[in-house]
């Protein structure tokens, strides 16, 4: 006979600012942590204010937005399930260590029975930036597929140093490989030191900058392949 045990966690977080969730495990087996596991559970939020993440991020200031989800969690700890939409609308931060205001901050995660996909864009200095792809993250290995693309986003803003990017990216990583291959261009920089070094040397008209061959590293454990093109 199989040994079926139910071990329910059912919490409540901080109703009052609208998060509530019930999570639930039953086990099937003699022991508890199996694949065949059974999962089961309910995520919702209505969250009007974000403030509090400054708190868990202290180089971001004046974070903003709504957030709303009504996500379900199901299938087995070997093969977990998510259901449902989690919405970040509206959101904004300020990043003071590069002068950085994000705006238009906006993601759409949509539970799959492989996963989740997700959308997701921001605006910086007359730019923006967009995500969008697929991502398993309850699944070993935490896989996913994503693309980055942008137009003259601005990713530093301080009064000696300007830089905007258009990135042009594929992310994908499978099991202990991550993989980033693209276009990464700089339309647009501006460096004003406040003084040359005395030692610093102009390069001769003869100097040729050429791409580098993909570039292959362990970090972590992780396996990273970048292969950008500048």
């Amino acid at each position: 006979d199989v040994d079926e045990d139910v071990r329910a966690a059912a919490f409540r977080l901080n109703e009052a600012e609208g998060l509530h969730a019930n999570l639930g495990l039953t086990r099937v087996g003699a022991n508890w942590g199996a694949d065949g596991d059974r999962l089961a559970g309910r995520v919702q939020a209505n969250l009007e204010r974000l403030d509090w993440l400054a708190t868990l991020a202290p180089g971001v200031q004046k974070p903003a937005g709504r957030v709303r989800a009504d996500l379900a969690l199901a299938g087995t700890l070997g093969k977990p399930a998510v259901s449902g939409e989690l919405r970040l609308l509206e959101g904004q931060a300020d990043i003071p260590a590069v002068g950085l205001e994000l705006r238009g901050l906006e993601l759409v995660a949509s539970g799959t029975p492989d996963g989740l996909t997700v959308k997701g864009s921001a605006h910086s200095g007359g730019g923006r930036l967009s995500l969008d792809g697929t991502a398993q993250p309850l699944a070993a290995g935490l896989p996913l597929n994503m693309s980055l693309r942008g137009a003259s986003f601005q990713i530093v803003n301080l009064k000696q140093t300007k830089a905007w990017l258009s990135p042009d990216l594929a992310i994908i990583k499978t099991g202990d490989r991550l993989s980033i291959t693209g276009e990464l261009n700089v339309p647009e920089a501006k460096i004003e030191p406040n003084k040359l070094p005395s030692s610093a040397v102009q390069p001769s008209e003869d100097v040729v900058l050429i791409d580098q061959a993909p570039k292959q590293e362990a970090v972590g454990g992780l396996v990273t392949d970048i292969d950008v093109q500048l």
